[in-house]
């Protein structure tokens, strides 16, 4: 099962949490902390994030794939620009929704099934009306 409450960096292998950015380590820390203040509400959430962060890491897949030199140089400018991986990048440019640019929904679908009427060069007449 995919938890997506929680948004976990694979790089760093850490839980984004309210004050910033957990390793498993430190959530275990946190969560004895908070047991022992009797703060149960609190040893709950953060023991979601451990779980989350602990089944996120030990389900992810490695990928190897192969690129050009320019698109490893735009990864990087991109990486160095936002602050994020290389990998980062990368995993957000392979998952970002694509949608067509100019085309309509009816237009690529006409397109796509060959309904497109064609098109007349200036010496065709046009059709006769009926």
């Amino acid at each position: 099962m995919t938890d997506t409450t929680h948004e976990i960096d694979f790089d760093e292998e850490k839980v984004r949490l309210e004050d910033g950015w957990v390793d498993a380590s430190g959530l275990e820390e946190r969560i004895a902390r908070a047991f022992t203040g009797k703060q149960y509400v609190l040893v709950g959430r953060l023991g979601a994030a451990l779980e989350a962060l602990t089944n996120a890491v030990a389900g992810a897949q490695f990928v190897t794939i192969k690129i050009t030199p320019g698109q490893y140089a735009e990864l990087e400018t991109q990486s160095r620009h936002s602050g994020r991986t290389i990998p980062q990048v990368a995993r957000e440019r392979i998952f970002r929704p694509v949608t067509p640019a100019v085309a309509a929904p009816a237009e690529l679908s006409a397109a796509a099934f060959g309904l497109m009427p064609k098109r007349r060069d200036a010496t065709t007449p046009p059709p006769a009306l009926e």
